[in-house]
């Protein structure tokens, strides 16, 4: 029973990609807030399928040790890195190498991929996080903060699927 359940999930987890991926638009369009809200449902399942395809991203572009080789490898490394920070020490491991892939994050996120409303949500979201690293928390709920930039960090590697190279310079 459990293995037609799973069975089940992945199948349907494949067919929203793939609906998704054919339905997106091209490079040089963002995407809106309402896209963004059909695809950030708080259904369960989107949620499932959300982090299926974030494990995939990483999977397929994350190396074990090191920089990605790829911007959109480089995004998931980084959000992936700061959420696992986030979720097992409170940030404890914060300084100079997770600020800079909080930067990074921040460059390609606010790249105009995504709409002025998005935009803003992530920026706050970015804001928050960093006023609760320099121990000036407020009234703001970090988890929604990482999953709705988690999202956005997958849709934004669904949205420029050609893989662009990455080179890591100084200041990231």
């Amino acid at each position: 029973m459990l293995q037609t359940i799973l069975s089940f999930l992945i199948v349907a987890a494949s067919i929203a990609i793939l609906i998704f991926v054919f339905n997106r638009k091209p490079h040089n369009q963002s995407l809106s807030s309402d896209e963004l809200e059909e695809n950030e449902s708080d259904s369960e399942q989107n949620r499932i399928n959300s982090f299926d395809t974030f494990d995939q991203l990483w999977d397929k572009l994350v190396p074990k040790i090191g920089s990605a080789e790829t911007i959109q490898g480089e995004l998931i490394r980084s959000i992936g890195r700061l959420s696992h920070d986030y979720y097992a020490n409170a940030y404890a491991n914060w300084g100079v190498e997770f600020q800079k892939s909080m930067d990074f994050l921040k460059s390609r996120l606010m790249d105009g991929t995504f709409d002025t409303s998005i935009s803003k949500e992530i920026q706050s979201d970015i804001i928050e996080i960093e006023a609760y690293v320099r121990d000036e928390p407020r009234d703001y709920d970090l988890d929604v903060a990482h999953q709705r930039l988690i999202n956005a960090t997958t849709i934004w590697c669904q949205m420029h699927p050609e893989l662009i190279c990455y080179v890591k310079n100084d200041s990231e």
